[in-house]
């Protein structure tokens, strides 16, 4: 088959956005396919300087972006990204439609970004057409909002205002309404589809992991349970219901419990302060951004991965911990609630549970870190999870191998 890609973030050794993009240009041409990608000028040097490293990646790029002075606005603006992509899609859709005029494209497919809010054109070019999978549709708990603050009910309200808002965009409504296939990353972002779509659009990660991988296991301590959190300092994350779970630990078992906070974000301040504000100042610690080999043998320094996010529609780091064989204790909210199973570590549920509740439940998941029976049996089970997510597997749903194998002759 030959497919057209649409991805405003792709380019190699990067994570989020930017992974997504990648990994599926280069899982679809494993798979056979013939394979064009539209996608920023910037991406360009990256992208180049990798296959001149490592070979041809096998994969078509066509560049574009909007002329000057948009992407000078696009940094200097609050929020100007968000408005760029918006415009970008006019510039890749005249691009896309150039080159359908010279190839003969069996599927075009809108990428990344991974959002609910933003319009596709993609779907009007006259050819078979993939939207997604879409994330960004997930929203915090109503009921745990007000236990964080008033800053932060105050930002949830806002983005749920917001996300009802791009419920109106004319542009977005057309392209998903004439798209062939629908994909989201949960089911709460396919409820803020045009009720006439939501029928015909399924549930499917946009991430993935490469499966079980090595983990050196060369724990500081036997004496106590080591902890990890890695991502953006962002309220949303949940990691002050966290913390407040880990002093309950803390106070309710003899074992030594600590946890180490990997990342920075404009929230650092105020987990820094909850951690002095609990009494956690010798169970927590502060680690900045660690280049990527880094982070990975931290995994195999700790006994499970805390991520209890409130609306992350993947949450790659936690694919990644489950991969070398950390349990996760997660809420059973967005992304991570998909990924999780009861044999990878504990999902929290929040439906119809209090904020102390959930706090509690979340504190009980970590001590039973404490039992080592229970610790091999979810740390197993993760990479036995790990196995069954990988990016093979996952752009297989939407991309199956090609029975003619190479086709790059085509």
């Amino acid at each position: 088959m030959n497919v057209l890609l649409v991805a405003y973030a792709c380019e190699p050794n990067k994570g989020s956005e930017p992974l997504v993009g990648w990994r599926w240009a280069l899982e679809i041409v494993r798979k056979g396919h013939l394979v064009w990608v539209v996608t920023r000028s910037n991406n360009r040097a990256v992208i180049e300087a990798y296959e001149k490293k490592h070979g041809s990646t096998g994969i078509n790029f066509e560049y574009c972006d909007l002329p000057a002075p948009f992407p000078t606005l696009k940094k200097r603006v609050p929020g100007g990204v968000y408005a760029y992509y918006y415009f970008w899609q006019f510039v890749a859709y005249f691009t896309a439609r150039r080159l359908v005029r010279t190839v003969n494209f069996d599927w075009v497919h809108q990428l990344t970004f991974v959002t609910v809010r933003f319009p596709t054109f993609i779907s009007l070019l006259g050819v078979s057409s993939i939207v997604g999978p879409l994330g960004g549709g997930e929203r915090s708990p109503v009921h745990l909002r007000s236990s964080l603050g008033l800053k932060f009910w105050l930002s949830e309200w806002l983005r749920s205002i917001a996300l009802w808002l791009h419920r109106l965009d004319p542009f977005r409504a057309l392209g998903l309404t004439f798209a062939t296939r629908i994909y989201c990353t949960t089911n709460d972002s396919i409820q803020t589809l045009p009720w006439w779509v939501r029928g015909r659009a399924r549930v499917l990660s946009a991430i993935a992991c490469d499966g079980e991988a090595d983990s050196l296991n060369q724990k500081p301590s036997k004496d106590r349970i080591n902890l990890l959190y890695a991502g953006l300092h962002k309220d949303w994350k949940g990691l002050r219901l966290g913390l407040r779970a880990l002093k309950l630990a803390v106070e309710q078992h003899q074992s030594s419990f600590h946890l180490s906070i990997v990342g920075r974000g404009p929230d650092h301040r105020l987990w820094r302060g909850e951690v002095d504000r609990l009494g956690l100042a010798s169970n927590v610690e502060f680690i900045d951004w660690l280049p990527r080999d880094e982070l990975l043998s931290l995994y195999g320094e700790k006994d499970a991965f805390l991520f209890p996010s409130l609306h992350d529609s993947g949450g790659f780091v936690v694919l990644e911990a489950m991969a070398r064989g950390l349990p996760v204790i997660c809420l059973k909210c967005g992304g991570p609630g998909v990924s999780m199973t009861k044999d990878t570590g504990h999902c929290q549920e929040v439906l119809g549970l209090t904020t102390e509740q959930i706090i509690e439940g979340l504190a009980a998941g970590i001590l039973a870190l404490t039992d080592p029976d229970q610790r091999r049996y979810w740390s197993e089970g993760a990479r036995v999870r790990a196995r069954q997510l990988t990016w093979s597997r996952l752009v297989a749903q939407v991309y199956p191998d090609d029975p003619s194998g190479d086709r790059t002759d085509r």
